[in-house]
């Protein structure tokens, strides 16, 4: 399942923040709660590219979603599933 981007709405799959935590040197929670707060650019210095995150208007109600949620990303996930699947995030 996909995370979305807070900030410019760039889909991540949700098992890349185990991949980025250890390029990173550390955790899988740290990076998920990081991603969570700032978007694609909490991997500014990693290898993944971040340059094109910029603001987006369906980006900011995704990241409401994730501030509703909180910590909970398989919940997160499984909602923006659901409103991609009715033609919401269109």
């Amino acid at each position: 399942m996909d995370i979305y981007c807070r900030n410019c709405g760039e889909p991540w799959e949700n098992e890349t923040f185990h991949e980025v935590a250890q390029e990173m040197g550390t955790t899988y929670s740290k990076v998920a709660k990081d991603f969570s707060a700032k978007g694609c650019k909490a991997f500014d210095g990693s290898d993944y590219e971040t340059s094109h995150c910029t603001a987006d208007s369906r980006a900011f109600a995704r990241g409401a979603i994730a501030d509703l949620l909180g910590d909970d990303l398989d919940g997160y996930a499984s909602t923006m599933e659901d409103l991609e699947y009715m033609g919401m995030l269109d």
